[in-house]
Formats: C-alpha cells, sequence, structure tokens
C-alpha cells in the first residue's frame, strides 16, 4: 500500500484550502486562544439588553465557527494518515482547545435560561437583527426545565474526558489490544484476523473458512466478557446519571429530546419490525435455498446469494459517470452538484498507509463538505460513491441556504439523503444491465441493505433500550446479563430457518454503535424514510423531485420530523416503516423469480 507522500494531488481531497499550511492553522488556533475570554465578558451581562444578548450571540457565532473550522481540518488530516506524529499532535492539540472552550462557555446556556421567552421575544422586536437567532435560541428554551446551574454545568464539562472512559477504553481494547490470532484465507496463506478483515471474511465462498473466523473472533471476545461488561456497563450509567440529573424520564427520552423525536417513533419502529419479521425470516429461508445448505447457521448469513465468476471492477473514472447519470433522476441542477463534488476536491478517492478505513461525509460552515473513500473498485465502493455523495450535498445546501447557527441539519434525517442517492443508484444499475446475474448481484445488495439497515440495526435498538432499562430498574449489566438478553433477541430476529451458534452471545461486546446512545434507531428510520421518497421520485409522482430538493436545502431550520413532511414523508406514521418493509418483500419476490427464470 502506498505511503501518503506517494499519493497524486488529484487523488486527495483539497483540504489544502482549508488551511495552506499547518502555520496558517496556528494563527487560527492563536486567535482563539488569545480570544477565548471574549465570551466571558458578557458573563453576568447576557440579558441586561437586547445588544447585550445580540453581541454574546455574535461572539459565540464567531468563535464557535473557527472553532469547527481549526478542529474539523486537524481531523481530516488526521483520517489521511494516522502514522504521522505531527498529525496526532495537531488533532491532540485541537480537541484540547475544544475542551478549555467548552469548559469557558458553559456558563452561556444556563445564564439564558435564568430569564424567560418572553423576555427574548421582546429583545427581538427591540432589536431585529436577534430574529435570525430565533430557532436556535428556541432550541435553548426548550431544555429549560433540563438544565443545571452554571456551577454544576461547569463541573460536568470539566468531567466530559472523564465520563468518556467507558467509551474510549472499550474502543482501544477492541481495536488496539485484542487479538484475534491467525487464520489460512482462501488462497492457503495464513493471515492475521482482525475486526476490519472479519466483515470480508465472514463473507467467504469458504464455509469453513466462515465458521474458524466466526468462533474465533466471537470466543476471543467472550474472552474479555467481564471487562467489556464492566466498561458498557459503566457508559449506559453514565447516561443514565445524567438523565436523572438533567430531569428526563430515562436516557433514551434524554437521546431523542435532544434531536426532537418523540419516543413513540422509536417504539413504533420496533412495532414494526416485530409485525414483518415473517419476511426477513423469508428472506433467510431464500437464503438457504440458494445457498443449497441444509442447515443455515449465523456464519453463511453474511455471503451474497449471487457470486460473479469475475466480479467486475470499475476504475475511479467509470464510477464517477455511473454516479451522475444514476442521479439524473434527480434533475440537471443535482447533477451539477454531483459533479462538482468530482471535479472540485471534494473527494479522497484511495487506500493508503494509515488512513481511516471506510468512507464519510465531513466538513464544517466554511469548507467543502469533504468525502474520504478507499476506493477499490468493486460495486460496493461504486454504491458507497453515490451515498457519501447523497451526505455531501445535503450538507452543501445547506450551508448555501442557510446561516451558520441554522445549517446544521439533526441527526435524525442525516442518512436519508445518503440512502435515497443509494436507492437511486441501484435502481438505475437494475434497469441499466442487460445480464441475469449481474441483476441478480444488485438484488441481493439491494436485499442486504434493507436487512442490514433495517432490521439489524432495530435488533440493536431494541437491545440497547433493554440493555437501559436493566440499569434504570437498579440492576447492572453483567457479561451474563448482557448476554442473556442480546442472545433471546438474536433467537427473535433470525427466527426458525436459522441455526443460533452460541458464540454470537458475545457479539454485542464488539458493537461499537452501542457506545453511541440510541443513535443506531436513525439508520432504520432513516432507509425508510429514504425508501419512500425514493419510490415517489421514480414513480413520478406530483412534485416529488422538488419537495425533496427544498428538503435538501432546509439545514437544522425546523424540527427533523417536520422537515420530512416536507420531503412527503411522516415518520409519526407507521406506515412509513411498513412501506419500506413491504419493498424490502417486493424485491425478495424480483430475487425469486429471476433466479428461478436464470435456472
Amino acid at each position: 500500500m502506498v505511503k501518503r507522500a506517494e499519493v497524486r494531488s488529484e487523488d486527495k481531497w483539497a483540504i489544502e484550502e482549508m488551511y495552506a499550511s499547518t502555520d496558517e492553522l496556528m494563527k487560527d488556533y492563536q486567535y482563539l486562544v488569545d480570544h477565548i475570554q471574549d465570551l466571558s465578558k458578557y458573563k453576568g451581562k447576557v440579558l441586561e439588553s437586547s445588544s447585550n444578548l445580540l453581541e454574546t450571540l455574535e461572539t459565540d457565532n464567531q468563535l464557535s465557527r473557527l472553532l469547527d473550522k481549526v478542529v474539523i481540518y486537524a481531523m481530516l488530516n488526521f483520517d489521511t494518515d494516522s502514522t504521522n506524529g505531527e498529525s496526532v499532535q495537531l488533532k491532540n492539540k485541537m480537541i484540547d482547545l475544544q475542551t478549555k472552550l467548552s469548559v469557558e462557555y458553559s456558563y452561556l446556556r444556563p445564564e439564558l435560561l435564568r430569564g424567560s421567552w418572553e423576555t427574548i421575544e421582546n429583545y427581538m422586536e427591540e432589536l431585529p437583527q436577534l430574529k435570525k437567532y430565533k430557532r436556535s435560541l428556541s432550541l435553548v428554551y426548550r431544555i429549560k426545565d433540563h438544565t443545571l446551574s452554571e456551577k454544576e454545568e461547569k463541573i460536568i464539562s470539566k468531567l466530559s474526558n472523564i465520563l468518556n472512559t467507558g467509551k474510549d477504553s472499550s474502543y482501544a481494547l477492541r481495536n488496539s489490544d485484542l487479538t484475534f490470532g491467525k487464520v489460512t484465507d482462501e488462497k492457503g496463506k495464513e493471515i492475521e484476523l482482525t475486526n476490519t478483515n472479519y466483515a470480508k471474511l465472514i463473507k467467504s465462498r469458504d464455509r469453513e473458512l466462515r465458521k474458524t473466523v466466526f468462533k474465533q473472533l466471537h470466543n476471543r471476545y467472550y474472552e474479555m466478557r467481564n471487562t467489556l461488561a464492566s466498561l458498557y456497563n459503566s457508559e449506559v450509567e453514565k447516561h443514565v446519571k445524567l438523565a436523572e440529573l438533567y430531569h428526563f424520564d430515562s436516557a433514551r427520552d434524554m437521546a431523542l429530546f435532544k434531536n426532537e423525536i418523540d419516543i413513540k417513533i422509536y417504539d413504533q419502529l420496533l412495532e414494526g419490525i416485530h409485525e414483518t419479521l415473517p419476511i426477513l425470516y423469508d428472506y433467510y429461508k431464500l437464503k438457504k435455498e440458494v445457498l443449497g445448505l441444509s442447515e443455515l447457521h449465523l456464519y453463511d448469513v453474511y455471503i451474497d446469494l449471487i457470486k460473479l465468476k469475475e466480479e467486475k471492477k470499475y476504475t475511479f473514472d467509470e464510477a464517477k459517470e455511473l454516479v451522475i447519470d444514476a442521479l439524473g433522476a434527480l434533475g440537471s441542477e443535482y447533477q451539477e452538484l454531483v459533479k462538482k463534488a468530482f471535479e472540485e476536491g471534494w473527494i479522497d478517492k484511495y487506500p493508503n498507509t494509515g488512513k481511516r478505513p471506510g468512507a464519510y461525509s465531513w466538513g464544517c460552515y466554511d469548507s467543502k463538505p469533504y468525502i474520504l473513500t478507499n476506493f477499490e473498485g468493486t460495486y460496493h465502493d461504486v454504491s458507497t460513491l453515490a451515498h457519501e455523495i447523497g451526505h455531501s450535498i445535503h450538507s452543501y445546501l445547506s450551508i448555501q441556504n442557510n446561516s451558520y447557527q441554522d445549517y446544521a441539519y439533526k441527526i435524525f434525517v442525516a442518512e436519508v439523503a445518503s440512502t435515497t442517492n443509494e436507492l437511486l443508484f441501484n435502481d438505475y444499475m437494475l434497469k441499466h444491465s442487460a445480464d441475469k446475474n449481474e441483476k441478480l448481484m444488485i438484488l441481493n445488495q439491494q436485499m442486504e441493505l434493507f436487512k442490514a439497515t433495517i432490521y439489524r440495526q432495530a435488533m440493536f435498538a431494541e437491545a440497547e433500550k433493554l440493555f437501559y432499562e436493566k440499569v434504570e430498574n437498579g440492576d447492572s449489566l453483567t457479561a451474563d446479563t448482557l448476554e442473556s438478553i442480546y442472545y433471546d433477541l438474536v433467537k427473535l430476529y433470525f427466527g426458525s430457518d436459522v441455526i443460533i451458534d452460541e458464540e454470537i452471545k458475545s457479539e454485542w461486546s464488539k458493537i461499537p454503535h452501542f457506545y453511541m446512545n440510541f443513535y443506531v434507531y436513525q439508520y432504520a428510520t432513516g432507509l425508510s424514510a429514504a425508501s419512500k421518497i425514493a419510490t415517489a421520485i421514480l414513480e413520478n409522482k406530483d412534485n416529488a423531485k422538488e419537495n425533496y430538493l427544498k428538503f435538501l436545502t432546509l439545514g437544522g431550520t425546523l424540527p427533523a420530523i417536520e422537515e420530512l413532511k416536507i420531503a412527503g414523508v411522516d415518520m409519526t406514521k407507521k406506515e412509513t416503516i411498513m412501506d419500506a418493509l413491504d419493498y424490502f418483500q417486493s424485491l425478495i419476490k424480483q430475487f425469486r423469480i429471476l433466479y428461478n427464470e436464470r435456472n
């Protein structure tokens, strides 16, 4: 693998447009250090007058915006080469600054909340420039009943790093300290088993290899079960105690409150999933039939149903043209933005030593919405490119159409634009293929998307709900407790056509999303929303495209649920989930028909 210094400039993202050199970055860093006290001069005086309030908010905006830029630049730089000591130091330096600023400004929210919303409204009438902060201020006052005193908020800010010990220690243990031994791959080569290559090896056509890596990895996690359970228990207890301190009914209620999501949407998702589990069981039955197995084990369920004799490889330029063409379904203006992403340095294309694996889209108000990929030419890589471009264009349009304080969209809608793109891309590829095997491969990809993003993430969401309820009821999460809850859920979600191997009991301990505090359900709701949007666009329903493009410009100006309604999606209704799972069922039927035709 090439070193970062050997990567061609045209294959890198253009983050030098943020800072041409470290010296340029350090000028902004020093500015922040020198002005860290600027906001403090308003302490105790924020609500004395409308002009004080405006000056406070403007100063906060200016410094926060600059802080975003230095931190995100450092993180992007680090992610392309974590072996570079200077990059590591730079990242740590910026994160330390971020923590210091957070502590320094911890007084602001409690001080605002000592006043009333009526005062804010009066000030907005008195000083119209304040009206641009109405949405952001309303979100602050929304949490008035869930805010502590200035002293208490400062203590929690100072403890933020310590409070993340369970999460950070678990990450270090899982990704740095835990080793899983060696295995012999399909080519007879002895290799080290890791968390990273497990995802590839568990999809091997060699069943004995799949069985070996499945057992070897999970057994190693089992050996660390008590340590990992203790770390996770501390993470759950942290959120449970914080929820109590902030006067929420539960940690789940607190997590969803931040995104203005009613807890019934979470419960409604799980209800819909339980009602449609027979569709998932049918999918596993299909897998068992197509793979020709007398028994379908858990180490068999990730294998692709269709393996082309020679997997087609795409150059990056070919991927570019396919993505541009496929996203033509969203209109010429959207296509121009896709071209912009490819032509103006948004994308860091290929793997290199020390580069973060996987893919993401990230940036700030004063940067491009950069895309990190590790493109190797597979169909999945091309689909991932379409997915990440969805994120980036959503961010780009949010920035272009909104002020700094309102541009950031809520996490609840974060996966909608990306999965809409992915669905449109898969539909385009399906329609433009004349090869039945290729069509079956694409259908397989789509079925896996729904299985992994809706059903599997819902299973994680249900596990998380049950884990937290245990602690909220006064119990501790021991390894035995975690394994029992998780094992019962696996049996429920996989059904009777799958042999539930004992080793799966320890899978809970390797799921990083359990440390993301009620995040995963949004993958399922996001794909459900995207499915409804993509279907409406492909069926040319009245104003479907226009409504969706409007949604992409909204940033954080409305509650996420209301923004989705503009796109034609009502997440308060269970039918949105049910429609998405009906679509999954239709994919299974399409696959069966085409598979039987081919044979």
